[in-house]
C-alpha cells in the first residue's frame, strides 16, 4: 500500500490538437482525481517547421508544420529529478515532431510497427515505445477548454501574420458557408433505435479528402458494407455516412442507421458482433478501444501496428479480406458461447490496457523507473 498524497508533479505541454489530446488528459485528469498526481497543463510554443521523417535508414527534417506531439514533464515528488516524455498520437510511422525528437527523453507513439521500431532502433535504441491506439474522449475540465481557447487564438494570430491573404480567404468563406449536414440514410429515413435480434454492426465515415490514401479507405469499406449487405441483410446495420453531399460511387453504402453518437453507441452496444476496418495509414482505428470500452464481440481487419500489451485472436478475430471478414460473422454467428467470451475479454483488455487513467498510470511508472 503506497503512501497517502501524489506520487508524481506533471506538468502537460498541450497542442493545437485536442481532438487526439483529449483521451491523454482525460487519463491525467482522472489520475488528478484519484490523488496520484499533481498536475499543470500549459500550452507547447507553435513550430511552424517541426517534421521530422524517418525514411531509408535515417531521420530528415522538412520545413512542414505536422505532426503535433505532447509533451510530459514527469518527476517524483520526493526527488528533483525528472524526465520529458512525448506522446504522439497521430497516425503516420514516418513522422515524427522535430522538437520532441530533439528534447524528450522517451517518445510513445501510436502509429508504430515492428518494423519501423526496428528501424528507429538501429538510429536511436530504445527511445520509441508503443503508445497503442486511443480514441475519443469527453474532458469537461475547465483548465483544458481555457488552454484550447488561448491555442486556437494564437495560431490564428500567428497564421494571419504569416499569410494575411490566405487567412482573410478562410475567414470569409468560413463566414458565408452552408451548413454541413451529415447524411445518413436520406436524412429522416435512418433508424435511432437499434432491433431486438442478433446483427451485425459497422458505420463508418466517407472521406472526401481528393487523395490516394482516402480512395484506398473509402473503396475498402464500401466493399466491406456491400459484402456485409448481401450476405446478412436484415442482420445487417449500419454502413457510410456523409458530410454534405454524397459520392455517386458509393451511393449503395450509405448507412440506415442516424449519426448522433448516442444512437451510433446504442447500436454498437446492441450488436452480436462489431466490425473493424483500418484507419489512415493502415493505423489502429478509434473503434478498436471504443469497441472494447463496451466489450463488443470484435470483427476487425487485421493490422501490423503496436499494441501496448499483446493482443491475441480470444479478443479479436481478425480478417483480410471481405471474404475473410463474411466467413467469420457466419462462424460466430452460430457461437453464441464464443461471441460471449470475446465481448468480455475485450472488455478485460480495455480496463487494464486501454483505459485512458490505466494506460498513462503505467507511462508514468514506466517512465520514471528509468530515472
Amino acid at each position: 500500500m503506497r503512501e497517502p498524497g501524489p506520487l508524481y508533479h506533471v506538468t502537460l505541454y498541450i497542442t493545437e490538437d485536442k481532438r487526439h489530446s483529449s483521451f491523454v488528459v482525460k487519463g491525467l485528469l482522472e489520475l488528478e482525481k484519484k490523488s496520484y498526481i499533481e498536475l499543470k497543463l500549459k500550452t507547447l510554443p507553435i513550430y511552424i517547421y517541426n517534421r521530422y521523417v524517418l525514411g531509408q535508414g535515417k531521420f530528415t527534417f522538412k520545413k512542414k508544420g505536422y505532426p503535433w506531439c505532447l509533451e510530459l514533464v514527469v518527476s517524483e515528488i520526493k526527488k528533483r529529478k525528472s524526465i520529458r516524455i512525448g506522446i504522439d498520437l497521430q497516425d503516420w510511422i514516418d513522422q515524427f515532431s522535430f522538437h520532441s525528437f530533439q528534447k524528450c527523453d522517451l517518445i510513445y507513439k501510436r502509429a508504430l510497427t515492428a518494423t519501423s521500431l526496428n528501424e528507429i532502433n538501429k538510429i536511436r535504441k530504445n527511445f520509441v515505445i508503443p503508445f497503442g491506439p486511443n480514441c475519443r474522449a469527453t474532458v469537461t475540465d475547465n483548465r483544458f477548454k481555457r488552454i484550447n481557447k488561448k491555442i486556437y487564438l494564437r495560431n490564428l494570430l500567428i497564421k494571419a501574420f504569416l499569410n494575411p491573404i490566405k487567412a482573410i480567404d478562410k475567414i470569409m468563406k468560413y463566414s458565408y458557408r452552408i451548413p454541413i449536414k451529415q447524411i445518413s440514410a436520406g436524412r429522416d429515413g435512418f433508424l435511432k433505435n437499434p432491433p431486438q435480434k442478433k446483427y451485425i454492426f459497422f458505420q463508418v465515415q466517407y472521406y472526401n479528402w481528393n487523395s490516394h490514401h482516402s480512395k484506398v479507405l473509402n473503396d475498402f469499406r464500401a466493399n466491406i458494407i456491400r459484402r456485409l449487405k448481401m450476405a446478412f441483410r436484415e442482420q445487417f446495420y449500419g454502413g457510410m455516412w456523409f458530410q454534405g453531399k454524397i459520392d455517386k460511387k458509393y451511393a449503395d453504402c450509405i448507412s440506415n442507421v442516424d449519426t448522433e453518437f448516442e444512437i451510433y453507441s446504442s447500436f454498437m452496444k446492441n450488436a452480436s458482433i462489431v466490425i473493424s476496418t483500418n484507419g489512415f495509414g493502415d493505423s489502429i482505428p478509434w473503434k478498436i478501444v471504443e469497441y472494447m470500452r463496451n466489450g463488443s464481440c470484435i470483427v476487425s481487419q487485421k493490422n501490423k501496428h503496436l499494441f501496448r500489451e499483446p493482443i491475441d485472436k480470444d479478443i479479436i478475430a481478425n480478417f483480410e479480406t471481405p471474404d475473410e471478414c463474411i466467413d467469420i460473422c457466419k462462424k460466430l454467428l452460430k457461437d453464441n458461447l464464443t461471441i460471449s467470451r470475446m465481448a468480455q475479454q475485450s472488455r478485460l483488455y480495455y480496463e487494464n490496457h486501454l483505459k485512458p487513467s490505466s494506460v498513462m498510470k503505467q507511462i508514468l511508472n514506466e517512465s520514471v523507473s528509468l530515472l
